[in-house]
């Protein structure tokens, strides 16, 4: 990334001119999904890092890698293809490794803000007609004291070492997905899973703030967080050696679009 400076008029059309081309690159029939950009990532520059989580860093192959044993065990677990999963996970490498391995099966993604309950949570899950739910073990009380959830919905958690639940809590929301994914085969899952899937499908829902009524679910097509992570590396002149630190929320537009398709 190029020293901060003032930008010429002139630049900055270049660089808006480099962008259009990029914008277009995916058009909405492409079979070209967040997922195969992620084993692209894995194939051509595998050693590389993506992920720094305190002193733990995982390279793009690493993380392929739990990405593909996530998957495996959700598809165990009767996700497929379609399928609308919830994440309820704060801010740690669990997040990604559920969020890719739902891509992974061609299912769409649903970004739960980890700081609601009650009816806010009741609507996030209707609206995006889930129908499984992974729960980090530090929203698990959040869950748990919300009252008018979908009887019918699957659950599964993801333990946080640093953050417990109150005893009992954990248990009544599933098995320990990574668990169970730590047990399952860490290469690339078979492209049948997710084909017909396609640019311009749904990968995820991210939700507005919710300031001037219930948040409403935002659709975002893989073509979408493609073109944005894209468009950036253009206007920020991306290179490999440069870092992203994200203290935002990974629930939110912002960082996992804007920080997150940038570092694919």
């Amino acid at each position: 990334m190029s020293a901060t400076g003032t930008v010429s008029r002139e630049q900055t059309q270049q660089k808006l001119d480099r962008r259009g081309p990029v914008a277009a690159r995916y058009m909405a029939s492409t079979p070209y999904t967040t997922a195969d950009r992620l084993e692209e990532c894995a194939r051509n520059f595998g050693e590389r890092i993506f992920l720094t989580e305190g002193d733990v860093r995982y390279t793009y192959a690493q993380f392929n890698q739990r990405a593909n044993q996530v998957a495996r065990a959700l598809r165990a677990q009767g996700v497929n293809k379609g399928d609308v999963v919830a994440m309820a996970i704060e801010n740690r490498a669990a997040f990604f490794f559920a969020w890719f391995g739902i891509a992974k099966l061609g299912a769409v993604a649903a970004f739960i803000n980890t700081h609601v309950a009650g009816k806010p949570l009741v609507h996030a899950l209707e609206v995006t007609k889930s129908q499984a739910v992974i729960v980090g073990e530090e929203c698990a009380g959040r869950f748990a004291a919300t009252e008018g959830l979908n009887p019918a919905l699957s659950y599964w958690h993801w333990p946080d070492e640093e953050r417990r639940a109150e005893a009992g809590v954990l248990e009544r929301f599933g098995a320990d997905l990574q668990a169970l994914a730590m047990a399952e085969d860490g290469s690339d899952t078979p492209p049948a899973w997710r084909d017909g899937v396609k640019a311009g499908d749904t990968a995820q829902y991210i939700f507005t703030s919710g300031t001037t009524g219930l948040p409403k679910a935002a659709v975002i097509s893989h073509a979408r967080w493609l073109m944005a992570g894209d468009s950036m590396q253009i206007l920020w002149e991306i290179s490999a050696d440069d870092c992203f630190y994200c203290f935002l929320p990974l629930y939110h537009g912002a960082a996992s679009m804007s920080l997150s398709s940038t570092a694919m």
